[in-house]
């Protein structure tokens, strides 16, 4: 009968349309209810489960005496699914193992391993628990509970299990391990070291020892312990990583950073192409601002191991903050090489073609990134922006309407093309799609600043002027909103004391602002300070030479202090440069000058 089965597995992996025929036929032979020692590629698929679902030890008793003909057909399914390797499939079929013998003690810890991997941790301590209470000496089983317990931060209960595991099998040095690191997590780090005592002195594994009793102490919040053991560690295996990192962590969490510093740099002295140390020191260098230092160590594992794409990325980021754009691209270029594939490469391939205004080539980057990749809804934005800003503006809009179809609760997509709207003077649809970003995010005030734009260009003031005055109470030092508020209201000669007190507030914000400065003495000028008006408008011709309105206003100063001819000759001087401005045209013309 062994015989038999054997011969029905192996026709099984040979042809699997005939499975249910070939496992049928088995079970009217009369197999129900015996013990199934199924060998060669079995076994191999048990043990490859076995490490697919934990790293802890692995256990699989080959047999498994089933109840009925279900359980049977069901658990030869399950480990043919098994070596094929579809652990969704085979995790079915041993549920359906279970649900026909419930005592079937291996196929729950199936189940449970199997749930498990996928990350059905409740479905998994079901069914260990189940095995754990029908054969409480089950290793594998027990081991199993601990560990689900443990993934889903329920510690007391982990704890249990695991001293049942010791108690099971005192020399199980991996179980103390866990342990000690454990006893933190439930207030008891103190025993962490008598858990590993016996370890301590080991010349192997000594160092584990002394690195979970620093966890256990960091758990626990006291990091001076932790620090201490660490040090332990590293002192007994200078050459492992794992102490390096961790007393490197603790001394930068104490903000000993030069004290960290120079752990890592130790370590790299010995291990000079260590991309996981790099990496630490390059973002401690970081965060203490020392870009110049940050840079250096990641150009180093540029050299010493070309295929990190971290250290490339890592570079790139810090060359971009530095404005080193060219270089930046470099890097990324070297990163692309790695992982051509990379949609966040692409992305900042796209950013750093930008900063050098290679709009097109930076289309053609963010286009690569595709739908459902990570940044494609940033890249599709940007896309439209730059179609935008080459003159293609209903392009862009409809690229952003597109992309609020697939991602409509996204604020940056709605706000994106609330702003493009604006760009292309769509001025209701703004007013529309405002509505809809303010319901995503009633904080984010930007929509109230494109609404204003729009209110105004639809000649709406009152509703612009209140959407405005909103948006400064909770952004007070925006310099540009304050200035189109305060010109606005010189404009319209209203509120003149309000509009000074305004543009004042923002030619402090943005000192040198050519605009600032035409619209503060502007509102001089409509408070009749003509002296003080005419000083601001030759500042702000001086910053804006080519801006028709600033010479404009420079002239209406200099007409309404009788200085017609000085008046006419800047007007004049504009026109050379834009013969079209029928404005100035016309008020030359009523100068009636010879």
């Amino acid at each position: 009968m062994h015989q038999q089965t054997l011969r029905l597995v192996h026709a099984v992996k040979k042809n699997r349309f005939k499975t249910i025929k070939a496992i049928s036929s088995l079970v009217v032979l009369g197999l129900v209810g015996c013990t199934w020692a199924v060998e060669s590629g079995l076994n191999q698929s048990r043990a490859e489960t076995a490490a697919a679902t934990t790293k802890e030890p692995h256990i699989f008793t080959p047999e498994e005496r089933l109840a009925d003909a279900t359980a049977t057909f069901s658990f030869l399914v399950g480990h043919l699914l098994l070596q094929e390797r579809d652990w969704k499939g085979a995790e079915a079929a041993f549920t359906q193992v279970v649900e026909s013998d419930p005592g079937a003690v291996e196929s729950q810890v199936m189940v449970a391993r199997l749930a498990m991997q996928g990350k059905d941790y409740e479905k998994a301590l079901v069914h260990a628990r189940k095995v754990v209470d029908l054969a409480p000496e089950h290793e594998l089983a027990r081991r199993t509970l601990a560990t689900i317990l443990r993934v889903l931060k329920r510690y007391p209960e982990a704890v249990v299990q695991y001293e049942e595991l010791l108690k099971q099998d005192p020399d199980d040095s991996g179980v103390r391990l866990v342990l000690a690191q454990l006893y933190g997590r439930i207030g008891r780090a103190a025993e962490s070291s008598k858990v590993v005592e016996a370890l301590l002195s080991h010349p192997l594994i000594g160092w584990r020892a002394e690195l979970a009793v620093g966890r256990g102490w960091l758990h626990q919040d006291d990091q001076a312990q932790a620090l201490a053991a660490f040090e332990r560690a590293r002192a007994m295996a200078p050459e492992q990583l794992e102490p390096t990192l961790a007393l490197g962590s603790v001394l930068q969490d104490l903000k000993k950073n030069e004290e960290a510093e120079a752990i890592y740099r130790r370590y790299l002295d010995e291990h000079p192409r260590s991309e996981v140390v790099h990496t630490r020191l390059g973002r401690l260098l970081l965060n203490v601002d020392d870009r110049e230092g940050a840079l250096a160590v990641f150009s180093n594992l540029q050299r010493l191991a070309p295929s990190s794409v971290q250290a490339h990325l890592s570079s790139a980021f810090i060359l971009l903050s530095q404005e080193r754009y060219e270089e930046a691209l470099g890097a990324l270029r070297l990163a692309e090489v790695q992982q051509p594939e990379n949609s966040s490469i692409r992305y900042y391939l796209g950013q750093a073609l930008e900063y050098l205004k290679r709009d097109e080539e930076a289309v053609g980057e963010y286009a690569k990134v595709q739908l459902g990749e990570t940044f494609y809804p940033e890249s599709q934005i940007r896309i439209a922006y730059l179609q935008s800003d080459l003159g293609r503006k209903k392009e862009g809009v409809e690229i952003v309407e597109s992309l609020y179809k697939s991602h409509p609760t996204r604020v940056d997509v709605v706000l994106a093309l609330n702003f493009l709207q604006l760009q292309n003077d769509q001025y209701e649809q703004v007013i529309q799609s405002t509505e809809e970003g303010l319901k995503l995010d009633p904080e984010e005030s930007r929509f109230l600043f494109n609404r204003a734009m729009a209110y105004d260009k639809l000649g709406k003031w009152k509703e612009a002027e209140a959407d405005l005055e909103a948006y400064i109470k909770v952004n007070p030092n925006d310099a540009h909103a304050l200035n189109y508020l305060g010109y606005t209201w010189a404009d319209r000669n209203e509120n003149l004391e309000g509009s000074l007190e305004l543009l004042k507030k923002a030619a402090k914000l943005a000192p040198g602002d050519g605009f600032i400065t035409d619209s503060l003495g502007w509102v001089l000028f409509r408070m009749n300070r003509l002296s003080e008006s005419v000083d601001a408008m030759r500042e702000a011709v001086r910053l804006q030479p080519d801006d028709a309105t600033i010479v404009e206003h420079l002239g209406d100063v200099l007409k309404a202090l009788g200085r017609d001819k000085e008046a006419a000759n800047f007007w004049q001087k504009y026109l050379k440069i834009s013969p079209d401005n029928a404005n100035l045209k016309e008020k030359l013309r009523q100068l009636n000058l010879p």
